[in-house]
């Protein structure tokens, strides 16, 4: 299972996207740069879109059916690209 320290900081360095499923819907992050985060949650009609300005506001928001990213890490296997 992922650690939310580690997932932090492969966020915080912008270079790798990141892949997760949770609750049978699957996760895409992509850093784009300047800390901004595109995540998509879910697929086709249950699919979600959300872009955060902040590595916090990404790790601490209950986007994922009311979980935070920090509260979920340790219950989900994280893939980088």
């Amino acid at each position: 299972m992922a650690d939310k320290g580690n997932i932090r900081a492969k966020l915080d360095s912008e270079i790798l996207d990141v892949a997760f499923s949770y609750e049978d819907e699957e996760v895409f992050i992509m850093p784009r740069g300047s800390k901004i985060y595109d995540v998509w949650y879910g697929t086709g009609e249950n699919e979600v879109k959300k872009t955060y300005t902040s590595l916090e506001d990404l790790m601490t928001d209950k986007f994922y059916n009311g979980k935070s990213l920090e509260e979920i890490a340790d219950r989900i296997k994280v893939k980088y690209y």
